[in-house]
Parts: structure tokens; sequence; C-alpha cells
């Protein structure tokens, strides 16, 4: 199967959501140059006609479409790449394309897809981004060998049923949609790797998440949680969570069950108390909880963190460091507040108000 490559045009953020790929449209489907010419009153004269360049023309557009589909069926391709192509609806002749393993359909206008697509037995990649669908069809069921699944920005408000129906799926991004609620049935996927529900509407996530044994990177950031799941501590092969601008009060005491644990980015959000287990995260390379309401972190969290790169702690409540070895730091800006102490080889420092933010080193 050819490599899933990032694109140069909405790549996604290193902890989130790998990008979508790079897409080479045909060259009957590629849009079409306007070329001018000075008819000699000094003005250009567009070699193209008022009704092109005010609109798509659809007739030219379902013809070339209609010859990808052929040459594909001809040339028995296993990749077909449609994207920004104009395309509004998918011919039901997208049946014949049996040998598909990847189709590629971003940028374009479409508001369903046919039933026909879940005959493509195939296939392993189908990308959907940047389209107007607000569901996907029962049929895509028959998809028994998908493993990645791009629906970002669409007009999806929920998961479609559809989709926890697909037990090989091991990348699911579904970013900047209307999602407002996960359902239950999510444990149903647990093939899945990476997880991207990114900037939807989201409150709670269900505590059947913790079935998602394979999951190693989940970026739920930018939604509307108030709490995280005590199941999450069951996703013992997360690397990377992102539940950054959040509304989430706590973390669950399970998240200690995260030993491989990364990259945990929990800034902007109402946090207080951080607990306890989180020590045992000793895999941490980063640690940002920026813009919360923390006033004191667990005792010996910065002599377990001995892995971590980046500490940030501003915009908090503390009114002393954490202890800890204290050559550790490498650098520290604090704002806007006023040091009464600071001296290297002590196990602390001491200042007084504000906010502090440090990176740490080796």
């Amino acid at each position: 199967m050819a490599a899933f490559r990032p694109s140069r045009r909405s790549p996604e953020p290193s902890n989130s959501d790998s990008a979508p790929p790079t897409f080479q449209t045909s060259p009957s489907l590629q849009t079409r140059k306007t070329v001018t010419v000075d008819v000699g009153d000094g003005q250009p004269k567009s070699t193209s006609s008022k009704k092109k360049a005010t609109g798509v023309d659809t007739k030219s557009s379902s013809k070339d479409l209609r010859k990808a589909l052929s040459r594909c069926k001809d040339d028995h391709e296993k990749r077909l790449d449609l994207s920004r192509s104009e395309v509004s609806e998918l011919p039901k002749t997208i049946k014949d394309l049996s040998q598909l393993e990847e189709l590629y359909l971003y940028g374009n206008r479409l508001t369903f897809l046919p039933a026909e697509i879940g005959q493509l037995h195939c296939l392993r990649t189908l990308a959907l981004s940047e389209n107007m669908l607000s569901t996907l069809p029962d049929e895509a069921e028959r998809l028994v060998k998908l493993q990645v699944l791009d629906i970002r920005h669409n007009r999806l408000k929920q998961i479609p049923d559809v989709v926890y129906k697909l037990r090989s799926l091991q990348t699911l991004f579904a970013r900047f949609n209307k999602i407002s609620t996960v359902s239950p049935m999510i444990k149903n996927l647990t093939s899945l790797t990476t997880l991207s529900l990114r900037e939807n509407k989201i409150k709670l996530l269900p505590d059947t998440i913790g079935e998602l044994v394979s999951l190693s990177a989940l970026d739920v950031a930018h939604n509307h949680l108030q709490c995280l799941p005590p199941g999450i501590g069951n996703c013992r092969q997360l690397i990377t969570l992102d539940v950054q601008h959040n509304e989430l009060v706590e973390l669950p005491q399970t998240i200690g069950n995260l030993t491989l644990l990364k990259r945990l980015g929990i800034k902007y959000n109402r946090i207080e108390v951080v607990p306890d287990e989180i020590c045992h995260c000793t895999e941490l390379e980063e640690f940002n909880i920026e813009q919360n309401s923390v006033d004191m972190l667990p005792e010996s969290l910065v002599t377990h963190f001995s892995k971590c790169s980046s500490l940030q702690l501003d915009r908090n409540k503390f009114q002393e460091f954490p202890p800890g070895p204290s050559n550790q730091f490498v650098d520290l800006a604090v704002r806007p507040c006023e040091l009464l102490d600071r001296q290297r080889g002590r196990q602390s420092d001491v200042w007084m108000g504000g906010t502090v933010e440090w990176t740490v080193g080796y």
C-alpha cells in the first residue's frame, strides 16, 4: 500500500493527528490555464469565456470524471486521486473499481456518498476531507479492510454509526466538524492507533474509550470536555495525549497508568489539582499546564520527570517552586512577578505571586 504522505496545504499539528496525503491530480482533471493577449487598446483580453471565468463548467468536469474512472478501471490502478476536481457527486459506476486500495476526494463538493462505495472491498484509505458531508452510507460497513478514514472539515454532528463498525480502522481523522457526542460503541475500534477529534463540540468521552488498547495518539483539544473518563488509564499504549483548550477541572488518577506517555498537553483548562499518580508517567518529555488554576504540584514530580525537556507552568497560582534537583533548571522566566531569592544549587527558589515558566534540560 502506498504511504500516507503529509499534505503541504493543511498539515496537522505535530502533537495531533497525522497529516493528510499528498495528492497528484490527474492531467485530465487539472485546472485549465487562462491566457491573456493585448488587443491594442492597452487592455488585456482573456481567451477564456465569461461563463468559464465565473463558474464551473459542470459538463466538462463530469466528462473528465468519467474519463478518470474509466482509465483507472482499464489500467487496474489501485490509487485514484480526484482531489479538488469540483466533484459534487460520485457516479454509481465507482463500484466497478473493485481493485482500489486508496481513494482521495479532498476539497470537492460532495454532500453524500453513493451506497456503491461499499463495494470497494479492497479499500484501505478513504480521504474525504473538505467536503460537505453530514453522514456516511450504511453500506460503508462492507469496507472491511479500511485502515485510514479522513473525514476532517465536513458537516458532521456526530461520528456516523457506520464508522463504529469498521473494525480494521487504524487512523481516524475527524477534526473540524460539529461533533458533540462520541458513542460508547467507540470500543469496537480496537485497532485504532490514532484518533483525532480536535476542534469539535464534544463535552464527554465515554469510559469505553479505555478499550482502545492499541491507541498511541489521542487528540481531543479545542472541545468542551469537563472531565476525562477513568477508562483513559487503560489506553496504556498512549504516547501523545492532547486535551488543551477544554474545560477540564481535574485529571483522573488513572492517568498514572499511562507509563509510555511522552507528550501531555493540558494547557488552557480549569485544572486545580494535578494528581500524585502523574509521577508514574516517567517517560514524559513535554508537560504543559499553562493557564490553569494549579497552586501546587506533587512533591516528587520534578524528580520523576527526569526525561522532561519542556516543563511549562506559567499562568497558574503557584506560590513556590516544586522541590526537585535544582540542576535540572537551565532557564527561568518569571512573569509578572519579583524573585525574592534565586540561587542555583538550592533545592527550590522562592518567589512571590504571578506566574512562572520553566524550561528543563540536562
